[in-house]
Parts: structure tokens; C-alpha cells; sequence
């Protein structure tokens, strides 16, 4: 970072940037990683998760977005959603907390 007069320190419009790439390429990581750890979770068990929003089997990443399949249409899903298996025991996919 730059030293402004005085002795502060600011971020360059170029280092703003490069900070805003790199959150933006964590989160799609995230998303990804939360979609490999559902099909697993589908192909361990051979059951289905559930969140807030119904019973799904499958999971993708379409735009940086999660979406889930419940045999009929995909939905899509915010990021941070809670999951849970079959008997009620939450799947982390979205790391620690």
C-alpha cells in the first residue's frame, strides 16, 4: 500500500481491484466446493438433502450461483444456505463456522 502524507496508508485504485478479484474467485470456490460436497453426500447415502426449500438430489454451479435439482426443475440457492441429510444432521459445506 501507498503511503499517503502522514503517514497513512491507502489501498491504490489497482490494489482495490486486485482485493475484488480475489474475493470474487473465493466465493466462486466456495460455491463449488459446497456443490461437490452435496453429490457426495447424494452418491454416499443414496438419499436426498434438504434446506428450507424442499428435497434435492443434485447440485451445480451455473454462473456462480448453486443450484439444486429436486428430479424436476433446478433451483437456485443462496450462498450460506443450511443443509441437512435425511435425519436431520446439518452437512457443513459452507466451512466453519
Amino acid at each position: 500500500m501507498k503511503r499517503a502524507a502522514g503517514g497513512s496508508s491507502q489501498a491504490t485504485p489497482e490494489q482495490i481491484a486486485q482485493f475484488e478479484r480475489l474475493a470474487v474467485m473465493a466465493e466462486a470456490a466456495q460455491v463449488r466446493r459446497a456443490a461437490k460436497i452435496l453429490n457426495e453426500h447424494h452418491n454416499r447415502t443414496c438419499a436426498g438433502f434438504y434446506c428450507p426449500r424442499g428435497r434435492f438430489f443434485q447440485a451445480r454451479v451455473t454462473d456462480g450461483r448453486l443450484e439444486l435439482h429436486d428430479w424436476e426443475i433446478w433451483t437456485i440457492v443462496p450462498n450460506g444456505m443450511v443443509f441437512h441429510d435425511h435425519n436431520g444432521r446439518e452437512i457443513a459445506v459452507w466451512g466453519s463456522k
